[in-house]
């Protein structure tokens, strides 16, 4: 799948602007659990990117932790966010222990793990039972720039790009109903648009 490997900054100036789309949404969505009294709701970023959502989460009152697969996001998120916990952790194995937290977001990250169902089962492990689980995706021909870069790519100087498709086994359908079917797998009850949500096993 795709490596964002050292290019944290190409992504803060491109990719990134079109993902803060949906933080107004996520943090919507994820106002719903119980607050436990006496403490902050606890929030994990998972592909935290440059921060912009761990640090409108933080800045909502929630007790954040974020974290990224690659180091230079990471303190992309630790100069926008600096109340904000940030570590290096990927999915689909977290280090955290089961139930850690409140609210579970991922954006536009389950697109580019190389195991979407093992993935999904680990955020809805690292949520409490009754806690809120949100993931945002990029839908198969929703963005309608992907015959303009079918185009740029098949240019005939250009290399081609490695193949990132997912074996049969470990693909989803990347729409609404597609990330629906891994919640599900999750154990997890998916709410309406704008964002899906899930409850925590």
């Amino acid at each position: 799948m795709r490596d964002w490997a050292d290019v944290a900054e190409g992504y803060r100036r491109s990719f990134a602007r079109a993902c803060a789309g949906a933080t107004g949404p996520l943090l919507a969505a994820t106002n719903g659990p119980a607050r436990p009294q006496r403490r902050r709701l606890r929030h994990l970023d998972v592909g935290c990117g440059d921060g912009r959502l761990a640090a409108a989460a933080s800045e909502n009152g929630r007790a954040v932790v974020a974290c990224d697969a690659d180091a230079t996001m990471c303190e992309l998120t630790r100069c926008s966010a600096p109340d904000v916990a940030t570590l290096k952790a990927a999915l689909p194995e977290l280090p955290f222990c089961s139930g850690s937290f409140d609210i579970v977001t991922a954006n536009f990250v389950i697109n580019h793990v190389e195991a979407p169902c093992a993935s999904m089962r680990e955020l809805s492990r690292v949520c409490r039972r009754d806690g809120i689980v949100a993931a945002t995706i990029w839908p198969a021909g929703g963005a309608g720039f992907g015959p303009l870069l079918r185009e740029v790519l098949s240019l005939p100087d250009l290399s081609p790009l490695p193949d990132q498709s997912l074996p049969a086994y470990q693909d989803f359908e990347r729409t609404r109903r597609g990330l629906g079917s891994l919640f599900a797998a999750a154990g997890s009850t998916m709410s309406d648009p704008p964002t899906s949500a899930g409850r925590g096993r």
